[in-house]
């Protein structure tokens, strides 16, 4: 449902914030309120491609910043977000977006550093970006030239057996849904039945042979 919760570890929801709401508006993007594509039905009702509805991909928390970082399935923004609490009250405030060339299938951050990689056509890219907190703003701007980081994204961005992709990936999160889920495992469970009760019969009947036999 595009949301990040954030959990006591008793189990407790103490805020949630809907990711779609906080998204940069861009013709480009999948729409935020759902669906890109829509097709009309034989009762002229629209109905939603689910492979077409956006879901949150990745949440990665960094302690040293205290910042969650929030990518998109087929988005190219990365949202950066910062836990607020206020006696026994939690929220989350959008603290900023990042934006770059090609769709986001991975985040990760480490010492203060959040790695990002993109695809373009059939390409990935490997990016890295120092993040500082300045007060109420959070700017996340490239790794320095002569930074460990930036070796590494050389070596990496250079290996075509790293960078090659496949034009069009799996894509498992329309095998997600909720709705799809329940729909999947009622056939499972109804073939699981149909399979036991199958066995309990052969089962008695085979009791029933033995009991005549002796």
């Amino acid at each position: 449902d595009a949301s990040v919760r954030v959990w006591t570890l008793d189990g407790k929801q103490v805020t949630t914030v809907n990711v779609l709401d906080d998204l940069p508006t861009e013709n480009d993007d999948a729409t935020r309120d759902a669906p890109v594509s829509q097709e009309k039905s034989t009762n002229a009702q629209l109905t939603i491609k689910e492979d077409d509805r956006l879901a949150v991909q990745s949440v990665v928390y960094c302690s040293k910043c205290r910042l969650l970082f929030v990518s998109l399935n087929k988005s190219r923004h990365v949202l950066v977000y910062r836990l607020l609490s206020a006696g026994s009250s939690f929220s989350l405030k959008l603290a900023s977006a990042l934006s770059g060339s090609g769709i986001v299938t991975s985040i990760s951050v480490s010492q203060c550093v959040l790695w990002v990689t993109r695809k373009s056509d059939d390409k990935l890219s490997l990016s890295a970006y120092n993040i500082q907190d300045v007060g109420d703003q959070v700017l996340l701007t490239d790794v320095q030239v002569d930074s460990k980081e930036h070796s590494i994204l050389q070596t990496i961005n250079t290996q075509a057996n790293l960078t090659n992709a496949p034009p069009s990936p799996l894509d498992l999160f329309p095998l997600l849904w909720k709705s799809g889920f329940q729909e999947d495992f009622k056939d499972h469970w109804k073939i699981k039945r149909t399979s036991g009760e199958s066995k309990h019969k052969k089962d008695k009947k085979k009791q029933k042979m033995e009991a005549a036999a002796s």
